[in-house]
This record gives structure tokens, sequence and C-alpha cells, in this order.
């Protein structure tokens, strides 16, 4: 059984790091000078966390939020549909030779996104191609077995006053997107100070991330939340 598993495990990483999404180029360019016309009103620097504190500090409650889509009993059932970016060696024994083997597998929790590969973190979350080093630090994690069922990004920006442009700019991206691979239901773009938290997927996990995030966060403001069908 557990080799069952697992080949269903690696299957479904293999299906999520496809092209499930559009690798088209970025569809705004809008000028630093246009950005700056927008900004917020909270200070540079407002907070410390991290991007990928902030998913952090949401996941576990994300987790039990979805026992009931899942049909579990735990949280930590849920985990496993779950990766980010970050890689573990998992080691196992073959059940008829007792034989050990060892594969890699990404851990069941949100990673660190690099940015040394702006195209990259463009095609996994739809942030603008030509604002990436507006990013001071990104983190990640989606759902295993299809991206387009659900993907959770958050980027800490070096100057808050970015967030509602860069907000506006993420959500044409996704609503012009081309889809392939299955189509996300709904949107949520959310923002944590100077924190932009960005997902797309199914409309049962927008609503358990959208909850989660404001129930770790008091602060935390929906700045766009659309259906994509």
């Amino acid at each position: 059984m557990k080799k069952i598993i697992t080949v269903l495990l690696l299957a479904g990483m293999i299906l999520s790091f496809a092209s499930c999404i559009n690798r088209g180029k970025d569809s705004t360019t809008e000028s630093s000078s246009q950005d700056s016309a927008n900004s917020g009103n909270i200070s540079p620097g407002a907070v410390t966390t991290t991007a990928e504190g902030v998913l952090e500090s949401a996941f576990e409650m994300f987790l039990t939020n979805m026992t009931s889509v899942y049909g579990v009993n735990s949280a930590e059932e849920v985990k496993s549909y779950f990766v980010g970016t970050e890689m573990q060696t998992v080691t196992e024994k073959n059940e008829d030779t007792g034989e050990e083997f060892s594969y890699e597998m990404p851990k069941n929790e949100p990673g660190a996104l690099s940015l040394a590969d702006p195209d990259e973190v463009q095609n996994q979350t739809m942030f603008p191609l030509d604002s990436i080093d507006r990013i001071q630090n990104a983190a990640i994690f989606y759902n295993l077995m299809n991206m387009n069922n659900g993907t959770f990004s958050a980027f800490k920006l070096k100057n808050a006053e970015d967030v509602p442009v860069l907000a506006d700019r993420v959500q044409s991206n996704i609503k012009s997107n081309q889809w392939i691979c299955g189509f996300p239901e709904r949107f949520l773009i959310m923002r944590v100070d100077d924190v932009l938290v960005c997902a797309y997927g199914l409309e049962t996990a927008m609503n358990a991330w959208k909850t989660a995030v404001t129930s770790a966060y008091t602060n935390a403001e929906t700045l766009y939340e659309e259906s994509l069908r």
C-alpha cells in the first residue's frame, strides 16, 4: 500500500511542476510613475515579518479548515496534499525485498520562493515580471496534484506603498491568463501591511485560506476576491 501511495505522490508532483498555467508574458507593463499615483497609506517597513512567515502563520488553520473538504479527520491528513519549495529525502523499505530506497520530495509546508528566476516567479504566481525587483522576499505553497486547484503566495515588498498597484496588476494578470490543466474557480488577493498575499484555486480552498489569514492577522485586508468562472 505504501508503494502505491508513493507512486501517486510522485505522479502528482510531476503534474504540479508541469505547465499547468500559461507561460505568456506579463500583460501589464505600467510604469513606476503610474504606480506612485496609487500608493497606499501604510508606511514602508511597517512590519518585519517575512513572506514565508505570513504563509506559515495561516497554514495550520488553513489545513484545519480544509478537513471537511477532503473528508478527513485531521489537518495532518490534509497536509499531504500541499507542498512548498524546500525538498526532503524520504527513505522507505521495499515490502517484498526489504531493501531500503530513497527519493526526494517537497516538504509539506510553505517555502521561500527564489527571486533568481523572474519568469518562473511570474509563471507560478502571476506577479508582474517587470516588478520582481520590488520584492524583498517571497514564499509559496500549492496543491501537489494541480497548482490550479490551489496556489498560495506571499510577497514582502520593499515599499508598502507599492501594495495597491501591484495587487491590481496581479489581479489583471490572473484574470487575463490562459489557463490549462484545469481552471481555477476563484482568486483572492490580500495585504498584511507590506506583505501582498495572493491565491487562486478552488472556491473551497479560497474560502478556507481567507478565514485562516484573517484569523492569523486582524489587520489583514481583502483587496480582490473574484470568480474566474
